[in-house]
């Protein structure tokens, strides 16, 4: 089976025939080695420094570029289309995550030449995290049909998945898409996390939080939560922001006007891989304080390696963090809760060390094996069903 993958996702390239990414190089691989070819129709970027990338190296897997930059609007969808219409010829079946200009382009091309696609819902539609957000009215109307927009697209598919329950709930529209299967892209497996060096957390605690610093992140209200635990409850703790973003200056500003240089660090991109590894080894609470979020991989890469969780109480979220079990759950954009569930676990290294514990077990039910299996069950019985429709259509014809 050749499969195509339809995403925003960024690829890179270095001239010398290698493929990078910067996270999913294991999910890709093992996919690959599945499967007779993976074609992904994505952003491919040409670069000079790989040092900090991930080499995806499997012979069943290639890009094809469907978007270098973006230009206007129009040109983006006859580039894509061009593009996306000269090599999809090549497979079997389309797996499209939805959410992005190339998935909309491609989904309707593919149901024009009548081709096997599975939609894959990646973004959460709740839109509750405009009251927070400082976006222009036109952004929020578009949002709204949008939704609609992607709702439609997902009940037209020939499958569905969703990368978590809660998700799949926000994309049904009139009743209809109540039967996907949920998919999450995980490239973390046991192995991994287990051969990870340990680092004794001596010392003061650590708050980690991995994300992209951009206002749905949440990541302002964190810091105003750590200095009311370092300010009000006295309470010591480091917290490290590993990602990059156009947030940055804005908040390393906020971080200065506070007076938390001695607490607060932001970290640049670390992609996935040993130095990544080692900051959640070396934490003591993973924190997710978004305003929206579809699943939160990072929250799953924390409990991977034992971390209670503190997160917001949106999205994909409240399907995998249990509240009271494995981490607590707050309402986005709720200082005052964020710092008071952040200081119930300061105190208790027990309940950080149970909550830990139990959200690892929970973690371990995702693997790139496992997860690859749910997608290849998917895509087989699309196959098979589309091979059989197109039997019968020949026999109709054949007989008239």
């Amino acid at each position: 089976m050749r499969l195509g993958i339809v995403s925003d996702f960024d690829f890179y390239a270095d001239g010398k025939g290698l493929v990078y990414v910067n996270r999913g190089q294991r999910l890709i691989e093992y996919l690959s080695s599945r499967l007779d070819e993976v074609v992904y129709f994505g952003r491919l970027v040409r670069v000079n420094d790989t040092s900090r990338l991930l080499p995806v190296r499997s012979r069943n897997f290639r890009v094809v570029p469907l978007r270098l930059e973006k230009r206007t609007a129009l040109k983006d969808v006859f580039a894509i289309a061009r593009r996306f219409l000269a090599a999809q010829g090549s497979c079997d079946v389309f797996l499209v995550k939805l959410g992005n200009l190339h998935a909309l382009v491609a989904f309707i091309l593919l149901k024009l030449r009548r081709r096997p696609v599975v939609c894959y819902a990646i973004n959460d539609l709740d839109l509750g995290w405009h009251r927070f957000a400082r976006i222009s009215r036109w952004h929020r109307w578009r949002d709204r049909i949008l939704r609609y927009v992607w709702r439609l697209v997902y009940i037209l598919g020939d499958a569905r998945l969703a990368i978590s329950p809660t998700v799949a709930a926000h994309y049904k529209l009139l009743g209809f898409g109540s039967d996907a299967r949920v998919y999450v892209e995980t490239a973390l497996s046991p192995q991994v996390v287990d051969a990870t060096p340990g680092n004794s957390q001596a010392g003061e605690p650590i708050l980690l939080s991995v994300g992209r610093l951009v206002e749905y992140k949440g990541h302002s209200f964190l810091i105003q939560a750590v200095h009311k635990l370092v300010r009000q409850e006295g309470l010591r703790a480091q917290l490290l922001i590993v990602g990059d973003g156009p947030l940055r200056h804005e908040l390393q500003d906020l971080v200065t006007a506070l007076g938390l240089g001695n607490w607060v660090h932001l970290i640049r991109h670390v992609p996935q891989g040993p130095e990544l590894w080692q900051h959640y080894r070396s934490a003591s609470i993973y924190v997710q304080p978004s305003l929206t979020e579809s699943f939160g991989m990072a929250v799953l890469e924390g409990m991977y390696f034992g971390l209670p969780v503190v997160a917001s109480r949106v999205g994909g979220l409240r399907d995998i963090v249990q509240h009271g079990e494995t981490g607590i759950l707050v309402p986005p954009g709720d200082v005052e809760a964020l710092s008071s569930a952040l200081a119930t676990l300061l105190r208790s290294p027990d309940l950080r060390q149970r909550m830990g514990s139990a959200g690892r077990a929970v973690a371990l039910r995702y693997t790139p094996e496992g997860e690859t299996e749910t997608l290849l069950r998917v895509l087989t019985k699309v196959v098979k069903r589309r091979q059989i429709q197109e039997a019968a259509g020949s026999r109709a014809g054949s007989g008239g």
